[in-house]
């Protein structure tokens, strides 16, 4: 990758008065994909950064309204969703999930922008994550929009069920848990009873039934 981006470069010096598409924003999505898969998180964020700066200059130079503008628009867009989505899994890796839930946001609504089924996994990440630091009353909320993305995803309906089922109060000395969350846990349920999730969202019906 670095030898490609150095060539891209030397080329666009060389013939400074030739217009071409460079693939640069490719180059640094695939440097930032290969550290992430190395471990190298910092230096997978500075690349995904680049890239994700490039596509946005792209983005916003193919903002006519030609058929051809329109298509280079969208892919465009598309690559830039993949891109943050990823960068936010390598802020995640580094323990900074402010970071790591903007970009799971950001890259989500851009994205839905060009096909909402392409923003189920941006979504989910961001309702995993906002459940994963305890933010209990902005996790459902994500999840349903990771669900209306992609209603098979079966993890989704475990994270709200969850996260609501952790809203449920005392009445009467008896444990009530929302009807919502119920719903959610079944849910999970219908779509992978042997999941690995399946044994403790049946723990919680139980006691949700007993109610203690």
């Amino acid at each position: 990758m670095g030898q490609a981006l150095a060539l891209d470069t030397e080329i666009t010096a060389q013939h400074p008065s030739v217009k071409f598409q460079s693939n640069r924003y490719i180059l640094h999505k695939a440097l930032g994909d290969a550290n992430l898969y190395l471990g190298q998180y910092q230096d997978a964020i500075n690349a995904y950064e680049t890239s994700a700066a490039l596509l946005q200059n792209l983005i916003a130079a193919n903002s006519g309204d030609q058929p051809d503008a329109q298509s280079a628009a969208t892919a465009l867009r598309r690559t830039l969703g993949q891109v943050l989505t990823n960068e936010g899994n390598a802020y995640l890796k580094l323990k900074n999930s402010k970071e790591a839930l903007e970009c799971y946001r950001r890259g989500a609504e851009v994205l839905a922008s060009v096909d909402q089924k392409t923003a189920a996994t941006a979504w989910f990440n961001l309702c995993a994550t906002l459940y994963n630091i305890g933010d209990v009353d902005a996790t459902p909320a994500a999840c349903d929009k990771a669900i209306a993305a992609d209603p098979t995803r079966a993890n989704a309906y475990f994270v709200k069920g969850s996260s609501l089922f952790a809203q449920g109060k005392d009445v009467n000395g008896k444990f009530v848990a929302p009807p919502e969350s119920i719903a959610a846990l079944n849910k999970y349920l219908e779509l992978a009873p042997d999941g690995p999730h399946a044994a403790e969202v049946r723990q919680m019906l139980q006691f949700a039934a007993s109610g203690k």
